[in-house]
């Protein structure tokens, strides 16, 4: 039977899902919001949840705990890349992390601040050159005829 679990223990099991689906080519593209209301914070002995502690009003003991679900969240990340890397692309002498693009950031620069600007980006899998930065000079916008005004992808 299965055991019901919160969303932070099934993180990894997720990603799993999620390479599995890119490996067996059952979609080309997946979503995963792992903060929000179902981030259980108890995972990690903390009866505060994890907005509460992204308004952290610069406590050190308060961004020391954000610090460690971060911290998590990032292995976790990890790992998935490190699955993709290990998965080889058939017909290919590269893996499914060379054929993919991954995307993982923050919808916060500053969540203390709610400040949505600076926000932090990562972006990677193949076809990308080590130490490259890249500035990007056009508005990425969905059904809208304008730039979103979040500063995502925005050239200040």
């Amino acid at each position: 039977m299965p055991e019901d679990r919160s969303l932070v223990e099934d993180i990894p099991v997720l990603y799993d899902l999620i390479a599995i689906a890119l490996k067996t080519d059952s979609t080309r593209v997946a979503s995963f919001e792992m903060a929000g209301t179902g981030f259980d914070t108890s995972f990690f002995g903390f009866s505060s949840g994890y907005h509460s502690l992204s308004h952290h009003g610069k406590k050190p003991e308060t961004v020391e705990k954000l610090v460690e679900i971060e911290l998590y969240q990032m292995q976790q990340l990890a790992r998935f890349l490190d699955k993709l890397k290990s998965i080889r692309e058939p017909d290919s002498n590269g893996t499914l992390f060379d054929n993919s693009m991954i995307l993982f950031g923050s919808g916060m620069g500053n969540g203390n601040a709610h400040v949505n600007t600076d926000l932090p980006i990562l972006l990677a899998g193949g076809g990308f050159k080590l130490g490259e930065h890249k500035r990007l000079l056009i508005g990425i916008c969905f059904l809208a005829a304008q730039p979103p005004r979040w500063g995502l992808w925005r050239d200040p």
